[in-house]
Parts: structure tokens; sequence; C-alpha cells
């Protein structure tokens, strides 16, 4: 089986193709500003990127991809010829002209509630011929205390899905800080990473929350018309959503439909005042992903799947007399590739969890398709080794900080004495994330007092 799986992996790795490489800066037009998260992508292709948040891009292109069109939600199209041989291909982007006139609705209808029940009718219709897709997935984790970067870990997938038995992938490459090192290799899946905004609803946090095109969406949100533009010869209805009950855990935020297909093209969202994490001060997430069509369901629809997803997310735990330091977590995962309805491997879904290809992560096969790092997160992946652990960098302040030992994953610990008294407290910290319960801050904490101890767990 193993095999089977390392030979699926080489056809469908575009390492034995000859390729070139392109990059740069993908900026707007007038302003010469940078545009975070655009998607550059090879024409006719579902080869593709997308900027990092300083505009920039990095794109291994197949023999034969001569076009690269990049796209920014908001503004005109590009298309450029990529130069033989690769290298250097700044891009500036043009704004989208704004539209005039509504969207033509039903008399005493709200625009947006029209609009949205096209959008769901139409998801029905291509969401019934989708049987299985496989697509390359890359995805990053970038973890912060106090601002700094302390943790970094990237990793490429093989991804495979089915209608009826779900999700699985086969890793195919991963990096990661020194600090991280003792964690097994499918610890960090690619596409587990990624919610799918077009679901109907969003796992996230031990949540269900429904999506914006949920069957039942407009007994959840209320939408409205916020404008429209035209992008080329195609119009774009721009949407603002939020929850008709405030005690609902839900989303809210704002989306843009293309009114031609009825489909959604992106989402940015964040979780309502509902969807509460005890104990978690100004604790601040926003989710961003993007759509585009591939290839046709078995009944002949568009199928719109996710080009990216895009988590950022920060806040605090404590109270006045203990204190850890600010969290920040950032998720960024890119699919490319993408093959619908297509056969895949059988081998994969009679196991649970993920597959290592050890050849290809042994021979160290370049992750492609990436989203260029910061240049603080390369030094962190240059710097940081296994002295350097995440129990250092969330050491608490505070009264009661004297008392707290943090552990480390090798069950070595850095801290205050705590044994004053005879009371030690100890924690040993977790931060994670996944598509079913959503990011995590906790560990396991325990209280010792002379000989007695209390332990417990944590976590949100």
């Amino acid at each position: 089986m193993r095999l089977a799986l390392c030979l699926a992996s080489m056809l469908l790795a575009t390492g034995g193709l000859a390729q070139t490489v392109v990059e740069g800066r993908v900026t707007d037009v007038s302003t010469g500003e940078t545009l975070p998260a655009a998607t550059v992508q090879v024409d006719g292709t579902s080869r593709g990127t997308t900027t990092n948040g300083d505009g920039v891009y990095r794109l291994v292109v197949p023999t034969g991809g001569d076009t690269l069109v990049v796209r920014f939600l908001g503004y005109e199209t590009a298309r450029l010829a990529i130069p033989d041989g690769g290298g250097r291909l700044d891009v500036a982007l043009a704004p989208a002209v704004a539209a005039l006139g509504e969207a033509v609705v039903t008399a005493g209808v709200n625009p947006a509630d029209d609009i949205m029940r096209r959008v769901i009718a139409r998801k029905a219709r291509w969401r019934s011929g989708l049987e299985t897709w496989q697509a390359e997935v890359y995805s990053r984790q970038t973890i912060r205390a106090d601002g700094q970067v302390v943790a970094v870990i990237e990793g490429q997938t093989d991804a495979f899905w089915d209608r009826q038995r779900g999700l699985r992938e086969v890793v195919t490459a991963t990096r990661r800080t020194g600090n991280l090192g003792a964690l097994p290799l499918d610890a960090f899946t690619a596409a587990d990473q990624a919610l799918n905004l077009y679901d109907d609803d969003v796992p996230f946090g031990g949540y269900d929350l429904p999506g914006p095109t949920h069957p039942r969406a407009l007994s959840y949100y209320r939408f409205s018309l916020d404008g429209s533009r035209i992008l080329g010869t195609d119009r774009v209805y721009d949407l603002s959503f939020a929850p008709r009950n405030p005690l609902q855990p839900a989303l809210e935020g704002s989306l843009s439909v293309l009114a031609g297909a009825n489909a959604v093209l992106a989402v940015s969202a964040r979780p309502s005042d509902a969807v509460q994490f005890p104990l978690v001060n100004q604790f601040a997430l926003t989710l961003d992903q993007q759509f585009a069509t591939f290839g046709q369901s078995a009944s002949g629809e568009e199928v719109w799947l996710p080009v990216d997803f895009r988590m950022s997310g920060q806040g605090r735990i404590g109270n006045a007399l203990l204190q850890f330091p600010d969290i920040g977590f950032a998720v960024n995962s890119r699919f490319t590739d993408f093959a619908v309805n297509v056969a895949v491997p059988d081998s994969l879904f009679d196991q649970d969890g993920a597959v290592v290809d050890s050849v290809s992560v042994a021979g160290s096969v370049p992750i492609v398709g990436v989203v260029p790092l910061s240049a603080e997160e390369e030094r962190a992946l240059a710097e940081i080794d296994s002295t350097e652990t995440l129990a250092s960098a969330l050491r608490p302040t505070g009264l009661l900080a004297r008392f707290v030992q943090i552990g480390g994953t090798d069950g070595s610990s850095s801290g205050g004495g705590g044994d004053s008294a005879g009371i030690r407290y100890s924690v040993d910290p977790a931060l994670w994330y996944n598509r079913v319960e959503g990011a995590h801050l906790g560990g396991e904490a325990t209280l010792r007092v002379d000989r007695h101890r209390l332990a417990g767990a944590l976590g949100y």
C-alpha cells in the first residue's frame, strides 16, 4: 500500500517536469500600496499561489505555462506573459469601476436576500453533483507571543475528499521551527487546517456556525447590498451579513457574489459576539477565503471550491494576579491543482488520519505553490532551535507568576522556583488548530501543596 501511495504522489507531483520560477510584487497602480492575498495563477490551469502580507508572490510554473493571471477582489484582472526562463514580474492592478444601478429584484424584496436566494439555489445544484475532489494543498501556522514569532510550521499534502468518506491526506513535505521538532510528521496536515466558508455549517471552536450560504441562511442572517462593481464584463455584488438573533453563535462579515454565475467569490467573516471563549480577554479573529470554479459537477454545473484560507487571531488569557503573554496565531493555506469527480485511492480511506509519504519527506521534496514567508518567519525558521521552547515564550507575569512552572514538551521545565511555602503550580501549554475544533490555547495545569497534588486541563 505504501508503494502505491508513493507512486500516486509521484504522479501528482510536478517535480519531474521542467519548471521555471516567477516571482514579484502585486500593487495598486494608483497608490503603489501592496495587495496581500492577491491570487496569482497560470492561465488555463489551477496551478497558482497567493501573495503574502507584503504583496509578494513566488510561483513554480510548469513548462507550457505562458500567461500569468493575477486577481484581487475590487481590481481589474491582469494577464501578463511569463518571461522566458522565469524571473521577476511585478504586477500593478487597477481598481474595478463602480457599477451604477441596482440589482434586478422583485418589488418589495430586499435585493440582498434575492441575490442570496439565487446563490443558495445554484449551490444546491452543483453540490449535489460533487462526489470527489483531489488537490495539492499548502498550509502554514505562525504563533506569536507578545508580537514576536515563536513558532512556525508549514506543510504540503496531496488531499483527497470523498462525499461519503470525508477527507484524507498524504504528507509530502513539511518544515518547522526547531522548537517543534518533536511533533510527528503527520501532526500538521495542510487541508485539515482550512475551513470552507462555502459549507452549510462551519465547525469552529466546538460550535457548528451556519455558513452564509446555508440552505436556511436567510433565517439566520440579515443581508444588505452594499454596492456593486464591474470586473471585465461581469458584475460583482458586495454584501454584508449579520446574525438575526444576537444570542445565536454565528458569523458576521461580508461577501462578494459574481452575478452571472450566482456564486460566491470571497468571504470575510468573524465569529459573532455570541461565540464565547471563557477566560480569554480581548480576543479577535478574522476568517478570509476566496473561491474559483474548477471543472463541472456530474449535473453539468460549475463547481466552486476554495482557492485559499486565511485566519488570524489574537487573545489574552489571565486575570489580575496571573497574566500570560498576548497570543497571536495565523493560518495561511493555498489550494492548487484541483481535479473534481475523479477516482480517489480507496486505500487511504481504509485507515484513520494522514499518511506520511516518507520517501518524499525524507528526500526534501520542495514545497511548491507556496505563499511566501515574511522576513520574520524566515528568520524564525532559520534561528529558533530546540532550546527556545514554546514554554519559555509563554512565561506569565503577575503576583502568582513566581509559583508558576512552565513545562516543556520533553518533560523539562523552566520558570520560577515555586517551592516556597511548599506550593508549586505548573502548566504544560498547548497551542493548535484544526478545522473541526478550531483554534485552541490550553494545556495541563498541576497544583501541588506539600505532598498533595491536583491536576486538570484547560482549553479553548
